[in-house]
């Protein structure tokens, strides 16, 4: 398998920008990307198990599966996005499924000849971005097939059509303290998982307000871009 696109995006709900070669920087991200930055629309975010009160290492990097997405897509009845980077991942792989991507939790994996990184969790896609998008069904329909998120080992250059190799090392992951009913498609959640997340949620943006009032803001406006609110309201 190997890369057949890397994305990044300067901020938050900025377009995704190819380009054909990246630098990982440990413990960051790809060079020039928001999460790299901590300026994702999700950076404000501290939910790791690992470390409470710190932000989850899987946020440092996104991968997919080409052939997977678009096969969901298609099944959906669904036209693709004109390029695989709009569903807002960083490195686009071919030659391997979401369901492959998914079972190497806990491995390290190879991209290019120096960099190695940690797949954490499943990147679960959102309804911002299917209005991003304007492709309605995006979320349900990708679901599966919508990557995985990593933390960087080992950084160094890398670069479109390296070779990319899930290796037999693995190591602990943190898939994040995320509120009930997270990994499951909306279509599935019950009632009682909702309302509990938006009371998680609510609660959360009182203790990220104290830390990074700005990163609180940030959310709200890039699910503003598409008339969305991402936070509930105060009681």
């Amino acid at each position: 398998m190997s890369i057949e696109g890397i994305f990044i995006a300067p901020s938050a709900s900025m377009p995704m920008q190819s380009v054909a070669e990246g630098t990982l920087i440990p413990g960051k991200g790809i060079e020039g990307d928001r999460y790299c930055n901590f300026t994702g629309t999700y950076s404000v975010l501290r939910i790791s198990k690992r470390k409470p009160g710190h932000r989850e290492p899987g946020r440092q990097l996104t991968l997919l599966s080409a052939e997977s997405v678009e096969a969901a897509l298609d099944r959906a009845g669904l036209s693709r996005p004109s390029s695989l980077g709009d569903i807002r991942r960083n490195i686009v792989i071919r030659g391997i499924s979401s369901g492959k991507l998914l079972a190497a939790a806990g491995r390290v994996v190879r991209i290019g000849q120096a960099c190695r990184v940690l797949i954490h969790r499943h990147t679960v896609p959102c309804m911002y971005n299917e209005r991003k998008n304007r492709i309605p069904g995006m979320t349900e329909a990708i679901w599966n097939d919508s990557g995985v998120s990593c933390e960087v080992l080992r950084g160094g250059a890398f670069r479109v059509g390296d070779s990319v190799e899930i290796t037999e090392e693995k190591r602990e992951i943190d898939d994040g303290n995320q509120p009930p009913g997270y990994y499951i498609s909306p279509s599935q959640r019950t009632a009682h998982m909702v309302k509990s997340a938006l009371e998680i949620n609510r609660e959360k943006k009182m203790e990220y307000l104290k830390v990074d009032p700005v990163g609180v803001e940030r959310v709200d406006a890039s699910y503003g871009t598409v008339g969305l609110k991402f936070w509930p309201n105060e009681k």
